[in-house]
């Protein structure tokens, strides 16, 4: 025996409503993970810029932190340069926290960093 129409109606928007928050969760873990990546991405490239001036000032951390400034468009970066014989290192450290959301996630630490020969300009 067939079910009445007059008795699903209603069926579609109950299973929307189940199915909608799932979607909608996932859709933001997209979003957040993608730009996870790309600050990742910025900080990675910010640091060969940043390891690149260190080679050419002799470590000069205004210079640095200048070039890290000038490259990379986010808050709360840590620099750190250490000079060791021929080479400079660079470390970069980001306070990473992801978009407003309904997930309590808590901020994580990104970092990056390269070494380079010390360039002789003299």
């Amino acid at each position: 025996m067939r079910a009445s129409p007059a008795a699903e109606d209603g069926q579609a928007t109950v299973e929307f409503a189940l199915v909608l928050p799932l979607v909608v969760l996932a859709a933001t873990f997209v979003v957040a993970t993608g730009a996870a990546v790309r600050d990742q991405l910025a900080l990675v490239r910010a640091a060969g810029v940043a390891a690149r001036t260190a080679s050419v000032t002799d470590g000069d951390a205004e210079a640095v932190r200048a070039a890290v400034d000038r490259v990379l468009d986010l808050p709360r970066v840590r620099t750190a340069v250490a000079v060791d014989g021929d080479f400079v290192r660079v470390e970069l450290q980001h306070e990473w926290r992801p978009p407003a959301w309904p997930l309590p996630w808590s901020p994580r630490t990104m970092a990056a960093s390269a070494t380079v020969h010390l360039e002789d300009l003299g």
